[in-house]
């Protein structure tokens, strides 16, 4: 009953709807959501999501907040701060840091978040030639069960994309960004077993490399065929940091499209090196 009410939440205050997300039943271990409930109604909701990561070559435990929502009839009440401490007192006893996403980092401040920039990575594959498995690339649908079936063995043995920053696993947020992203292009690739996540921005259509589903790093010659690309050195922009691909990249400042900002609570060892989230993580 809380998870329905928590998807009405969402689509009340965000406008986002997140039903296909909630019958995959995918809530990982650690999940925790801290709600004020009002009968069968979320009045306020923070949620806990643990972030394992890989970082500067460690595998770490972050977490990420999501999901912070106040009614507007429930508001100046003092909710979203008794919300607030709460949650923070549960992670800081389970994770080193606490990322989340805001278009108001003002309210987020005062509990100790700070804005952390970030950079995508613009360049060329060493390709040399396309990959004849990129070629054959099939394309994956999320309104397919068995493809998500797929994704969903793959995503069980998949290794970071970056050692630098990667996720070592974040299937909920993952899942709920591919239901809800018809832009997003899933390339599936059958020999080696990878999915690889991309879209086109701006006018000219330039490849932009998401994420990449795989137990081992795809070579750059079937990733530049999967990709679409013209040619194998035409220009890409990658959107996680690139130190496990073959190739040549420059860090550029990032903004995201929506106005959302990227804030961390405690240590954070990147804060004077170019990185980014994904954004199959945002959320």
């Amino acid at each position: 009953m809380k998870r329905l009410a928590w998807v009405d939440l969402l689509r009340d205050i965000f406008g986002v709807d997140f039903a296909a997300f909630s019958k995959l039943d995918i809530w990982p271990e650690g999940y925790r959501g801290f709600s004020y409930l009002d009968g069968d109604v979320i009045a306020a909701n923070i949620s806990f999501n643990p972030l394992p990561l890989r970082m500067a070559g460690r595998d770490v435990v972050a977490g990420q907040l999501q999901g912070v929502a106040t009614r507007p009839a429930y508001r100046r009440c003092g909710l979203f701060h008794d919300l607030m401490e709460k949650v923070l007192a549960f992670a800081d006893t389970r994770c080193e840091f606490l990322l989340l996403y805001t278009e108001t980092p003002a309210l987020y401040q005062p509990f100790g978040f700070r804005l952390l920039p970030e950079h995508s990575f613009a360049g060329q594959l060493q390709a040399g030639s396309f990959g004849p498995d990129g070629r054959n690339a099939r394309t994956l649908s999320m309104r397919l069960p068995e493809d998500i079936a797929l994704v969903r063995r793959l995503y069980r043995t998949r290794c970071p994309v970056s050692d630098e920053f990667g996720l070592i696993d974040n299937e909920g947020v993952f899942f709920s960004n591919l239901l809800r992203s018809p832009s997003f292009r899933l390339s599936y690739l059958p020999r080696i077993e990878a999915v690889v996540v991309w879209d086109q921005a701006g006018a000219g259509g330039r490849s932009r490399l998401l994420d990449i589903v795989a137990a081992e790093m795809p070579p750059s010659g079937i990733l530049a065929a999967a990709l679409g690309l013209p040619t194998p050195d035409a220009e890409i922009d990658v959107l996680f940091p690139p130190d496990r691909l073959t190739g040549q990249f420059s860090a550029m400042p990032l903004r995201h499209e929506d106005g959302d900002l990227l804030m961390v609570r405690g240590p954070f060892g990147l804060e004077q090196k170019p990185f980014m989230l994904p954004l199959t993580a945002l959320s």
